[in-house]
């Protein structure tokens, strides 16, 4: 009997790492023209925002970051389970997995962001499960029965065929489609999962569009040497990357290719950080369109210092 268990979970584990590798990195892409449109719109609504702080005589912090020490800016979770099965491949996520990937989600993100993880629900749904894509009607169905909060709180649905590793709306587009915000990974994309992307680094990326950030590389189909993602100090760079290569240069005289970068698409242990122009271009996108400042000693939340637990779980079907 022991034997047959046995062969059942290696099978169960080579079927979910054929599905892993075989899945494309991420789902969100834009052509130039777009990135000129959504950008004119940005630099629009940075300046009525630092116009109103101004004539209201309380500067916006992305003007001047907080003194370090003095203040956080907390992000609430919730963590939407959709699974097929009460099995690993059917997507059933532990609790203990849930709280592994948000620590994971707070390292990345340290001294930028504190997520705090408030809730977690479970839907036993073997369409939304296999079915959820950018733009399918199952992916609308999901987020319209489960999304909660304003748009400042981060919702991530683990699914268990998303077409993609990975998917996630830009800040901007809240606005225009409420329903439709949220991060949404394949389900064993979190730690215990197949390598390579198996160290909770999707979910760190498509975090990194939820809060404002483009692909370092040129995601148009011509994969040009420009400014792809409108941050200064990312070099210019024409491809993404896969694997972890020892260094990778694609537009030449630009520097380096980002690719220890979490907007990049190499493998889990080759992503290990932000730039500065990152991080300033997360603050002033989540300032604008999210509503997400930071906290202080005299208001609700800074007193928290590991938000990485949650006593609120949730079961539907």
């Amino acid at each position: 009997m022991r034997s047959f268990l046995s062969l059942g979970l290696v099978c169960a584990t080579f079927a979910s790492a054929a599905l892993i590798n075989n899945t494309p990195r991420c789902g969100v892409s834009f052509t130039h023209d777009e990135i000129q449109v959504k950008e004119m719109k940005f630099a629009e609504d940075l300046a009525k925002l630092e116009a109103k702080a101004l004539q209201e005589r309380a500067p916006i912090s992305s003007i001047k970051p907080p003194v370090p020490g003095t203040g956080k800016r907390i992000i609430s979770v919730v963590w939407h389970v959709v699974y097929s099965s009460t099995s690993w491949n059917g997507g059933y996520l532990s609790d203990a997995t849930i709280n592994e990937s948000i620590k994971i989600l707070n390292r990345d993100f340290r001294g930028i962001f504190v997520f705090r993880l408030t809730r977690i629900t479970r839907t036993l749904n073997a369409d939304w499960f296999n079915n959820v894509r950018r733009g399918s009607a199952q992916n609308a169905a999901m987020k319209a029965a489960l999304r909660a909060g304003p748009q400042s709180m981060l919702n991530i649905y683990s699914v268990g065929n998303p077409g993609v590793l990975g998917y996630s709306p830009m800040p901007d587009q809240y606005a225009r489609a409420p329903k439709e915000d949220g991060v949404v990974i394949l389900f064993n994309t979190v730690p215990g999962g197949p390598p390579p992307y198996n160290l909770g680094k999707t979910l760190t990326h498509e975090t990194g569009h939820w809060v404002g950030l483009y692909h370092v590389f040129d995601d148009s189909p011509n994969h040009g040497c420009g400014d792809a993602d409108m941050v200064a100090d990312t070099p210019p760079q024409s491809q993404p990357t896969f694997g972890c290569p020892a260094s990778k240069d694609t537009c030449a005289g630009g520097g380096a290719d980002s690719i220890h970068n979490y907007m990049d698409y190499s493998d889990d242990a080759c992503m290990t950080g932000w730039t500065s122009g990152q991080v300033s271009r997360m603050i002033r996108q989540c300032e604008t369109y999210r509503a997400i400042y930071p906290t202080y000693p005299n208001q609700p939340g800074d007193s928290v210092v590991d938000p990485d637990t949650s006593d609120d779980s949730e079961e539907t079907s």
